[in-house]
């Protein structure tokens, strides 16, 4: 199962006109709320035994990875299973 923001972005309409209007406004927000609605989403499947889960994000820097690295391990998913 992939989990990735854009296709959160996607499926509430035009990717570009998302990132234009974001841009134009300077309010980001919405990728934020994208964000979080793509771990909610990766930590659903893992709730549900979907394996493997694939969080597919733009993480740049390594603790932008550490909320779904804490949830798996939280939900019992041994260290070997997450990369």
């Amino acid at each position: 199962m992939i989990h990735s923001t854009d296709d959160v972005i996607e499926s509430q309409g035009d990717y570009r006109v998302f990132f234009e209007t974001m841009k134009a406004s300077g309010d980001f927000k919405e990728l934020s709320r994208a964000h979080s609605k793509n771990l909610k989403n990766a930590i659903q499947s893992i709730k549900d035994g979907k394996s493997p889960v694939v969080y597919d994000n733009t993480n740049i820097k390594q603790n932008e990875a550490k909320a779904i690295v804490v949830a798996a391990l939280e939900l019992g998913l041994p260290n070997d299973n997450i990369k």
